[in-house]
């Protein structure tokens, strides 16, 4: 079950791709789903950001050890969010505090954490409370000494990052914080972006190399890291200029567990591969939204969809690709042009994204058209 993941975004759903469609959609409902969890500040890595995970004690390209009195601590972190159940665990735990500098930014790994039920807010997924959690502190500053925007400001997020878990293994494309129900709260303090990121445990898989990557981006960014499939290895691009900071997982392989580890990967693979539906809870049948989704194409949406006006946007990528685009509340968010579009297919309506909670009058679907002079017009449509 081999997926790369920028190439599923790239070609977002094409007619003869539901399949990676769902992906997508997936991707992006969940992080949707988790933002503003419980607790201050709490939102997903928007995808993600989507966001999270772990690390270790041997330095990694610029790695280093780097002065824990500069960050604040991993417990009061935790308790900046309210969180004070993780903070007295973080309290008794070990902190790590090593520090990689890469793409302008100084990423430190301030500590791990993990176990079931140790945070006063865990996710329900399908219904179920999702208990068995690890958690990560992750502190972010500027190399060049300028304070990180605050979280309230609208220069946040125009700078995504995404962390997560990734395993010795199995491919990071598609198994990352994304699939295993991930999500992140994020604050700024004295001007250093605090993330406290989690996610499924992943302590069942101690018996091999575990990795913590933060790389800008709001997926997982393949052209950041390099995955061996000889020996199942991860490390960081060399040549890569961005941010893609890699640490090492500090667990014990003693608490590794097969059987955990093999139920995991059954869930995430049956998830990745659309196996999983959104029921109804009275009637047990396949809900209103999911028959919408399932019916949706770039070739229908006209019929079953119509354009909200009022989003409409022409926007121009940076010398990165990048496009920002302004929500009707004034905030703003952005994708890569060459990672989420199929750059050639000019003029023709791509599909980029969507959301519901449930409902029809909920759904949004995210499109944009590449218009020849290289200019991305932008608009949202929601169910006629």
């Amino acid at each position: 079950m081999k997926r790369d993941l920028d190439d599923i975004l790239k070609r977002a759903l094409t007619p003869n791709d539901e399949p990676d469609f769902r992906l997508n959609r997936k991707l992006l409902n969940r992080a949707k789903e988790r933002e503003h969890m419980t607790g201050k500040n709490r939102m997903a890595a928007k995808i993600p950001a989507l966001a999270l995970s772990a690390a270790l004690v041997i330095g990694v390209g610029s790695g280093s050890v780097y002065a824990a009195w500069k960050y604040l601590t991993p417990d009061a972190v935790a308790e900046e969010f309210g969180d004070e159940k993780l903070g007295a665990v973080f309290q008794n735990g070990e902190e790590i505090n090593e520090v990689q500098t890469y793409g302008g930014y100084r990423i430190a790994l301030l500590g791990i954490a993990s176990g079931d039920s140790i945070s006063e807010f865990l996710p329900t997924v399908n219904g179920e409370v999702d208990s068995d959690r690890f958690y990560s502190v992750v502190a972010i500053v500027r190399e060049d000494g300028t304070p990180m925007p605050d979280t309230s400001s609208g220069e946040y997020g125009k700078q995504p990052f995404f962390i997560s878990p990734l395993m010795q293994g199995y491919d990071p494309a598609c198994y990352n914080a994304v699939t295993m129900g991930g999500g992140y709260s994020a604050t700024v303090k004295d001007g250093v972006e605090y993330r406290l990121a989690e996610c499924t445990n992943v302590e069942v898989f101690a018996d091999r190399e575990l990795y913590l990557c933060v790389c800008d981006g709001t997926f997982y960014n393949n052209g950041a890291y390099l995955y061996d499939e000889a020996t199942g290895k991860i490390s960081r691009n060399e040549s890569y200029t961005g941010t893609n900071a890699l640490f090492r997982l500090p667990i014990d392989p003693a608490k590794a567990d097969k059987e955990a580890a093999a139920a995991l990967l059954e869930k995430v693979d049956a998830w990745m591969n659309g196996e999983e539906e959104t029921a109804d809870t009275e009637t047990g049948e396949t809900g209103e939204t999911e028959q919408f989704w399932r019916q949706l194409t770039p070739e229908t949406i006209d019929t079953c969809a119509k354009p909200v006006e009022s989003t409409r946007q022409t926007l121009t990528p940076d010398a990165d690709g990048w496009v920002t685009v302004r929500g009707d509340d004034g905030n703003e968010s952005g994708f890569n042009v060459d990672l989420v579009l199929d750059t050639s297919q000019i003029g023709k309506i791509q599909i980029v994204g969507g959301s519901d909670a449930g409902t029809l009058d909920s759904v949004e679907i995210q499109t944009a058209v590449i218009r020849a002079d290289g200019t991305v017009e932008y608009v949202v449509y929601v169910p006629r």
